[in-house]
């Protein structure tokens, strides 16, 4: 999980930014990120959804999370896993 309290930027929000994972297994011209590094590295979804809710319960301003991770929709039963535990906070939520 990522160390929010160490950041230097105190008077920021934190959590809207969300990484599901690293890399990108192609090496697309138009791409900056690709040359060369292949290795994909994906973090579990449910230490993705427990960071998620950990920053919900932490900062009652948080109204939208950027998922930033360029191959998001590699994997469609990741994507369901992510849609299933999403639907679930937001339940949670507005229970």
């Amino acid at each position: 999980m990522p160390t929010y309290h160490a950041s230097l930027h105190k008077n920021h929000v934190y959590g809207k930014l969300i990484f599901t994972g690293r890399g990108c297994p192609y090496q697309c011209a138009y791409c900056a990120p690709s040359p060369g590094k292949h290795k994909v590295r994906l973090r579990s979804i449910p230490l993705v959804l427990s960071e998620i809710k950990l920053n919900l319960n932490n900062n009652s301003d948080l109204n939208y999370i950027i998922n930033m991770d360029d191959t998001f929709t590699l994997n469609r039963e990741r994507i369901e896993e992510f849609c299933k535990g999403m639907k679930e906070i937001r339940y949670d939520l507005f229970k």
